[in-house]
């Protein structure tokens, strides 16, 4: 459990734009057995955080491609032995495409944990998020807007979507399954799916809802959201709308005066906002007033 608390605590200060608190080095019980893998499609599985006994850990994508892997948001550094178990367990294909979805650590830590001759992928904004905080295995290949890979006669799209929740968030798109991941654009906690907002880190809720129109419009089937169960394309637009009605109460609740200690009450009364949507309360009720 103290293991636990601390991941969470330092999902909080990447949110936050605090410097991180040091990940104890102590391994927790769930990592001394071989992580569960679920498959999705003939050659695609994902490694849920939940599943494994680690709730703040994102949903990991391990795409078999004939010609190498792709791994997509490769969770912390201190994980990295595990992953790399988990993926020869389904797998003998040599890891050649690490995408990160963004920046935070839960998504990028293990970058510097594996070999060179792997690619590292991520937007150019993350990028330069890695490089300010000195964070260890910033991406190697950049992109602006979008970038397509091809291995093994597969295709994956990576397409940025614009600020949300922060402002180097991008969607990988697996055309041959119709899959598409969000990151944290779409991220639930016990099922309920609402923003957090970095805003340290270009974070905006104003702009998130046209964010997600992007990414559908891709021919979605399937989405794996950041965290929180894998849902079909009713689920994204379900989500989509909530988050744009939560940008509209907030735009009205301004106008009607209403506190910041009662926008936090009506947040969790009308939204089911939990505390990490929360903690960027002053950031939410200042970009609406």
């Amino acid at each position: 459990m103290r293991h636990l608390r601390m991941r969470w605590l330092l999902a909080a200060c990447m949110m936050l734009g605090a410097p991180p608190v040091p990940v104890q080095a102590a391994q927790p019980a769930y990592l001394t057995s071989v992580l569960k893998v679920r498959q999705l499609h003939p050659d695609m599985y994902v490694i849920e955080g939940p599943a494994n006994g680690e709730v703040p850990n994102p949903n990991m994508i391990i795409y078999v491609t004939g010609a190498g892997v792709v791994v997509v948001d490769p969770w912390f550094a201190v994980d990295y032995r595990h992953v790399v178990a988990a993926i020869r367990s389904v797998t003998s294909e040599p890891v050649r495409y690490v995408v990160n979805t963004h920046f935070h650590e839960d998504h990028s830590g293990a970058n510097g944990e594996w070999p060179v001759g792997v690619v590292i992928i991520a937007q150019d904004n993350s990028r330069l998020h890695m490089l300010e905080k000195a964070m260890p295995g910033p991406p190697n290949t950049t992109f602006s807007d979008q970038l397509t890979l091809y291995l093994g006669g597969k295709t994956v799209q990576l397409r940025y979507l614009g600020p949300g929740h922060t402002d180097g968030d991008i969607a990988v798109y697996f055309p041959e399954w119709k899959t598409v991941c969000l990151g944290d654009l779409m991220a639930g906690t016990n099922g309920v799916t609402n923003p957090v907002v970095d805003y340290a880190n270009g974070g905006t809720l104003a702009a998130w809802p046209r964010a997600l129109d992007k990414s559908l419009a891709f021919d979605v089937a399937e989405v794996v959201p950041g965290h929180g169960p894998i849902v079909g394309r009713d689920g994204l637009v379900a989500h989509r709308d909530k988050v744009a009605a939560i940008a509209g109460s907030l735009r009205g609740w301004d106008k009607e005066g209403r506190t910041v200690a009662q926008i936090h009450d009506l947040l969790i009364s009308t939204y089911g906002f939990k505390p990490i949507n929360l903690a960027p309360l002053d950031g939410l009720v200042a970009e609406f007033r």
